[in-house]
């Protein structure tokens, strides 16, 4: 009779599988402000080529040597956005729906995210083959942004509502299906070359 011997894991208990970390709130406050400081600095440079003309136009008709008052700029730029207030909201959506969008499809990180070293992952397993299904889903993507952006319109109130605590679940999360997990670090393989 052959004698049994018990199974033994093929890793030891330091490779053993960890809890999945789900990214906290104050790192994922701070990626979004800083997509928020780069989306506002491409949405300024946008406008302030748009408006270059009726600026350079103002400056010009300045007197020499007197000083640029800020208060009349201030006016001028608030105005000149109200001319156009349609098409600076549209492209105001647009910029912020193809930034998200597209970094959450390519690798389920933004910029700020990146920074924060956190990734959007799907929350349930893709209906459809997928070649990675840790990857998000075009739905998934799309309805992120929507649901998101709603958020923002009425000042993050939705945000302040946590559907799952556990997995720190916010508005955006529970309607598109997905999860934050904060990325550790690989650990470095150790070797003694003594």
């Amino acid at each position: 009779m052959s004698e049994r011997k018990p199974l033994s894991p093929p890793f030891t208990e330091e490779d053993a599988p960890q809890s999945i970390p789900m990214a906290p709130t104050w790192k994922r406050i701070i990626a979004f402000f800083i997509d928020y400081f780069f989306l506002s600095l491409l949405f300024s440079l946008v406008f302030s080529l748009s408006v270059r003309s009726a600026l350079l136009e103002y400056i010009r008709n300045i007197p020499e040597g007197a000083a640029l008052p800020v208060q009349e700029l201030q006016k001028l730029l608030f105005s000149l956005y109200q001319q156009h207030f349609w098409a600076y909201s549209l492209f105001d959506l647009v910029l912020w729906g193809s930034y998200f969008i597209l970094f959450w499809k390519a690798s389920g990180q933004t910029i700020g995210a990146k920074v924060m070293n956190i990734r959007v992952f799907p929350g349930i397993p893709p209906t459809r083959p997928q070649k990675n299904p840790w990857d998000l889903s075009w739905g998934m993507c799309f309805s992120r942004f929507f649901f998101f952006y709603l958020a923002i319109q009425v000042y993050g109130i939705p945000f302040l509502f946590v559907f799952d605590k556990e997995l720190n679940i916010r508005f955006h999360d529970f309607f598109s299906r997905s999860v934050v997990i904060s990325l550790t670090p690989k650990k470095q393989n150790k070797t003694n070359n003594e």
